[in-house]
């Protein structure tokens, strides 16, 4: 249960990196 906690985490974490990125263009 841990392992798949980290990989939804990541992958939120993914996403929100992504949308900075996109409002700083």
């Amino acid at each position: 249960e841990d392992r798949e906690r980290i990989v939804v985490r990541r992958l939120k974490f993914e996403e929100l990196r992504l949308e900075q990125i996109q409002d700083l263009e």
